[in-house]
């Protein structure tokens, strides 16, 4: 991806970031130390702490960047399952809307091929979402001991994580769940035609989302509805080319034409 940075390697998987990421890194930075809240029983952000700004402006930027580290675990977890199904992953990139995992699909998946994978990064999100959870709930009982900062890192990352795996699983493709959508679908048409519905469906939801953005004056939904329409859109397209050059492979005397990454 242009505009990237590599920084290492996981199984041989190239690691990096886009530039966008140094952009997003601060804001989720300054919403972490400004904001404050217990839900049921964690306590999220660090607005409240008895300490001076610049120090939760520290914590806040900390607990950023440990969370965009959740957040490649995520990605992680979608190329764990997929090397298991022998695919090749050019990479993983951190950037604004989150970890992108660049997979090398030689045609269309089987249905489970496609949900397992899907719905691998999500529970790797949840998994870790909870045992934060638990783990912030007996670091608030033992505030007294000056864990607060301590109970408010792990509270934050856990409620982001929880949060992250299910906004993943909404039918809206090509998220997680509108690709474990697109697999059930499959189960019943053709994966060019269910890859159309669910399209069409995750389209749908980016323009409810852009206009609840719109009355609600939140420019940051503005741009994930129009990201994640452009996103289905390519998706739906890319599909189309990858589906056709099958059909042409498959007419072909010696079935032998160029496969499409």
């Amino acid at each position: 991806m242009k505009m990237s940075l590599y920084l290492f390697k996981v199984r041989g998987i190239p690691i990096g970031f886009h530039l966008t990421f140094l952009l997003i890194l601060p804001i989720f930075g300054w919403i972490f130390a400004s904001f404050s809240i217990i839900l049921f029983g964690m306590h999220i952000g660090f607005g409240n702490l008895e300490t001076s700004l610049s120090v939760k402006v520290m914590l806040g930027m900390f607990t950023a960047f440990m969370f965009f580290l959740t957040v490649l675990a995520h990605e992680l977890g979608h190329a764990m399952v997929a090397l298991e199904y022998g695919m090749k992953i050019r990479s993983i990139i951190l950037m604004m809307f989150g970890g992108v995992a660049s997979i090398e699909i030689n045609g269309p998946q089987k249905p489970i091929v496609e949900a397992t994978m899907s719905i691998a990064g999500p529970m790797v999100s949840l998994s870790l979402g909870l045992i934060l959870y638990l783990f912030s709930i007996l670091l608030g009982g033992a505030a007294g001991l000056g864990l607060e900062s301590l109970a408010c890192i792990v509270g934050t990352l856990g409620f982001y994580n929880i949060v992250l795996a299910m906004f993943n699983m909404l039918p809206a493709f090509p998220m997680d769940g509108g690709r474990v959508l697109r697999a059930l679908l499959a189960v019943f048409t053709t994966f060019k035609r269910a890859t159309s519905i669910a399209a069409d469906i995750g389209k749908g939801f980016a323009l409810a989302m852009g206009v609840f953005g719109f009355f609600t004056g939140s420019f940051w939904l503005i741009l994930l509805a129009v990201f994640l329409f452009l996103a289905a859109t390519g998706e739906e397209k890319a599909t189309n080319e990858m589906t056709t050059t099958e059909d042409n492979r498959n007419k072909s005397p010696s079935g032998n034409l160029p496969s499409q990454g």
